[in-house]
């Protein structure tokens, strides 16, 4: 008796563990959310910011009427309009970065999933819902007072953590991972060795070619700060063999001709446009 107690207790263990972010979308959704990464993508073939905002508005109209989004749960009509959503950010963004647009469409969303959050703990969320609610909070931060921003970035640190126990081929896990450790100070944990390592992760796992795409990019950039030019144009050429000759390629090639990182530009945009007349 003793020893079928033991059975069950483990049987019960391995179960839980198993559960773990274990909760999936329908085949149908899953496909549906790789044609939004792909439509992020295609935003960035327009040939100037004011197209790209309107081809983004379109999307998210579109995605409105779709009847998979609206019938489907409330975790997955939140992941659908985190990534559309931040893809009309970053559109937005590209043409005015203090457009108060900005700080209105995320807010709002940010709002949207911290309410859902405290309700359902994360070990039971869907993975892309997590990661996708990541983008939103990375985009909100800067709206929130700087102990709130602090903390959510190390609770979404904790939580990638834990999800590369889980999903091991996740690229777009690595992706986040590997920007989070580019971004954070040393200080507070940041590391450039890890963002390669994330970085090359992702490559390796990419399963969409919009994973592809921004993780060569990224590392590309880490590497070009790390004068490792041929290794960073070599890269570059990789994702832009996923999309050919667009504005964001042109834009990254025009910074590093002139000793500017996409990073670097992140964090120095206004200083980087005068200079360079942008």
């Amino acid at each position: 008796m003793k020893s079928k107690l033991i059975f069950l207790f483990c049987l019960f263990l391995s179960l839980f563990s198993s559960n773990l972010f274990s909760a999936e979308f329908s085949e149908a959704e899953e496909q549906y959310i790789a044609e939004i990464l792909e439509k992020r993508m295609t935003l960035r073939t327009y040939d100037n910011s004011d197209q790209c905002i309107q081809a983004a508005k379109s999307f998210i109209k579109e995605n409105d009427e779709n009847l998979l989004y609206k019938n489907g749960s409330q975790e997955f009509q939140l992941t659908v309009e985190n990534l559309l959503k931040t893809a009309l950010y970053n559109c937005l963004y590209e043409k005015d970065m203090k457009d108060p647009a900005l700080k209105t469409l995320m807010t709002a969303q940010y709002e949207k999933i911290i309410d859902y959050d405290e309700k359902n703990p994360a070990e039971n969320r869907n993975r892309w819902y997590n990661v996708s609610s990541s983008d939103i909070i990375n985009s909100t931060m800067q709206f929130l007072p700087q102990n709130q921003a602090i903390r959510l970035g190390l609770a979404e640190k904790d939580l990638y953590d834990s999800m590369m126990k889980i999903y091991p081929d996740f690229s777009y896990l690595f992706i986040n991972s590997g920007l989070w450790y580019m971004f954070a100070p040393a200080i507070g944990g940041g590391s450039d060795v890890k963002a390669m390592d994330f970085f090359q992760k992702a490559i390796d796992t990419a399963k969409y070619p919009y994973e592809k795409y921004y993780a060569c990019i990224y590392y590309s950039q880490l590497l070009f700060e790390k004068n490792k030019k041929s290794e960073s144009q070599e890269l570059l050429s990789k994702a832009e063999e996923v999309l050919p000759g667009k504005r964001y390629i042109k834009l990254i090639n025009l910074l590093n001709d002139n000793g500017y990182s996409v990073f670097y530009y992140t964090n120095n945009r206004e200083k980087v446009d005068k200079k360079l007349g942008l």
